[in-house]
């Protein structure tokens, strides 16, 4: 097979022109004859990484504009006649595509960044009218290939509309890079790399690397940068890649706000691997996108905790769902979060069976929710340097997890509670299930076990997910049946901290409408590998408060999303009404009761416990005493 790949230009900075680099190799070993044509002429370049690959180069830089581009380009393919062309990026894109329809060769674009979008309206030495024209001229142009490759689903979902063309002719394959070639993070990597750096061991460095243009964002990275200084007065930023329209900005930036000492502009450099593992943090070089009306949250948010400590610090990131890609040797690919409180009794046992995982490249993050029991201590003795140990105030579970995930490094993100264990093959499992392109979200079962006992009470696998919640294949009622993608947790904005119970029940019902809209699927693994532990009087379902508290919020922020299905805002008003009901606070309970009817008036259960509530008190006793009975049951 013979492909002709059309780009813009072969700068050894660009991410779609290191993509290339790193693809010509496997393309040849396959047997592909790869031909690669550019447009323009830079400095630094691929072109002999290229060729050592065995590919062929041609420059097709000269004047004439885009015309005279789409005819050298078919000119090409008419003495090549290859099987294939494909164009990345805008120029090349315009120009392949109606060279590829004057030689009569199929053409496949590579759809790799967003664009044409409110943040691009607003780029400097970028006009309204050119930003529409060049929007125009690629819908145009887009109805000539006979498929397109996007890096991610969410890159699809948003160009597809942006272009106008279908969905389904959008091919999904992210991009990556050989780990081999990337190597591992190791300390004596990271040390000399920073000895060569002139960066101290102790120092908090800031890595980011792209072409010193508006839409990489570095100004944002600089203008926060005095902030950084202030709450971590250690912290230096570098910033790699080669100079553009931002570099005389970033440079006056730096002056003014005297920033000499702190931050430093490197240019060009071919080592990005070594600069990431040189980083505590590295910052994605891009401008969040706008999505459905609003903004996504900043690209520089404040101090990464893990590199600058923790505190008020968020993490400092962008959407991974734009397809940016952050490459850094050494990153774990799942991050587990326990967090736990007064449970030194249990902890530990959580924590091995995780640290017993045939799946290697994980990091765990325990966060103490301000136990004063011997959590600390437990904790201190496990001597796994994968295990991270993060002590908080009392702050309860939901904000412990949210805590641990702003801690967290890895793509995918998983919670596990503190008293329950995993299988050894748990996060192998899910994992495998993930890598099916487009997949956010991968569920699996559970057993429920009566703690202290060897008896099983229930074994649970997913199922599709209620219509209020959407698309997912659901079991997410419990931590560790469940793992994400980091950036989608972060960006629908975690757990609610004031969702006393129910709190994955609320997470789900707005994690299925940002699926829904970012077009990304989930999966789901058809066998339990948690095993959870029930009958604890530390239990939130233990707390008839706490529990009668998150039903009614859950009522007043989703009552919209839970009306779509009636059966479940009919149960989960009769839960508030049960705990309502045992708490004493029977015009509360008649109230739910009342609305589970009126919801659900086929359900017969709906009816007897709204009777009961005729005689309140009688009512309650019989709830107790049920409540009671199935205590003594499960001890």
């Amino acid at each position: 097979m013979r492909v002709l790949s059309v780009i813009d230009t072969l700068d050894a900075s660009g991410g779609a022109e290191r993509s290339l680099a790193s693809l010509a190799p496997e393309l040849s070993s396959l047997g592909v004859e790869v031909h690669v044509a550019y447009l323009r002429e830079r400095p630094h370049t691929i072109a002999g990484e290229l060729r050592a690959a065995g590919a062929k180069v041609y420059s097709l830089a000269g004047r004439g504009g885009r015309f005279a581009n789409a005819m050298r380009i078919a000119q090409l393919a008419h003495a090549l006649r290859p099987d294939l062309i494909h164009t990345t990026l805008f120029e090349a894109d315009q120009a392949g595509r109606v060279g590829a329809r004057v030689a009569g060769r199929p053409v496949v674009s590579s759809l790799v960044n967003i664009a044409y979008g409110r943040d691009q309206a607003t780029t400097p030495q970028l006009s309204a009218w050119k930003l529409r024209a060049a929007q125009t001229t690629d819908a145009l142009t887009a109805r000539l290939p006979v498929r397109f490759h996007a890096i991610t689903s969410y890159v699809a979902v948003v160009m597809a509309a942006r272009l106008r063309i279908p969905r389904t002719r959008i091919d999904i394959v992210p991009r990556g890079r050989d780990p081999a070639r990337l190597g591992r993070r190791t300390e004596d990597r990271r040390a000399r790399i920073r000895a060569e750096l002139d960066v101290g061991e102790h120092e908090s460095l800031v890595v980011a690397i792209g072409r010193q243009e508006w839409q990489k964002g570095h100004d944002t990275l600089v203008a926060a940068t005095p902030e950084l200084i202030r709450r971590r007065p250690d912290t230096v930023v570098l910033i790699a890649g080669r100079a553009g329209r931002q570099t005389e900005r970033l440079q006056q930036t730096i002056a003014r706000d005297n920033l000499d000492r702190r931050v430093r502009i490197l240019g060009f450099r071919d080592d990005a691997p070594e600069l990431l593992c040189a980083a505590d943090v590295p910052r994605r070089p891009e401008r969040c996108p706008v999505q459905s009306g609003r903004r996504a949250p900043p690209v520089l948010r404040a101090v990464h905790d893990r590199a600058f400590g923790t505190g008020n610090g968020e993490v400092l990131r962008a959407s991974a769902l734009s397809g940016t890609e952050v490459m850094i040797a050494g990153t774990p690919r799942v991050s587990v979060v326990i967090p736990t409180h007064n449970r030194g009794d249990v902890v530990g046992r959580a924590v091995t069976s995780v640290l017993r995982q045939d799946f290697a490249e994980l990091e765990l993050i325990v966060v103490d929710d301000g136990s004063t029991d011997n959590t600390r201590a437990v904790l201190g003795a496990i001597g796994d340097e994968r295990v991270e140990y993060v002590a908080t105030a009392h702050v309860g579970a939901a904000e412990a997890r949210n805590v641990g995930a702003r801690h967290a490094r890895a793509r995918w993100l998983t919670f596990l509670d503190s008293d329950d264990t995993v299988h050894s093959d748990w996060l192998s499992s899910l994992f495998a299930q993930a890598q099916a392109p487009g997949t956010a979200l991968v569920s699996c079962g559970y057993t429920e076990r009566v703690e202290g006992s060897s008896v099983v009470r229930r074994q649970l696998l997913p199922r599709p997910a209620s219509p209020s919640i959407g698309p997912i294949v659901e079991l997410i009622a419990t931590g560790a049946s469940y793992m994400m993608l980091r950036d989608l947790f972060l960006e629908v904005g975690g757990f609610d901290p004031k969702q006393a119970a129910a709190q994955h029940q609320e997470l789900a019902l707005r994690l299925g409408p940002a699926l829904v809209e970012r077009g990304l699927r989930c999966s789901a693994v058809m066998r339990p590998l948690v095993d959870r532990r029930i009958g604890r009087d530390d239990h939130i379902r233990s707390d008839d408060r706490a529990v009668l508290d998150g039903s009614v919020r859950l009522l007043r922020r989703h009552r919209d999303r839970l009306a779509l299905d009636p059966p479940l805002l009919a149960n989960t008003a009769a839960t508030a009404a049960y705990r309502a009901l045992r708490l004493g606070e029977f015009a509360e309970a008649r109230r739910l009761m009342l609305l589970a009817v009126r919801t659900d008036p086929w359900n017969p259960r709906h009816w007897v416990r709204l009777a009961a509530l005729v005689t309140p008190r009688t009512a309650r006793r019989h709830a107790v005493r049920r409540r009671s009975a199935r205590v003594s049951a499960s001890g």
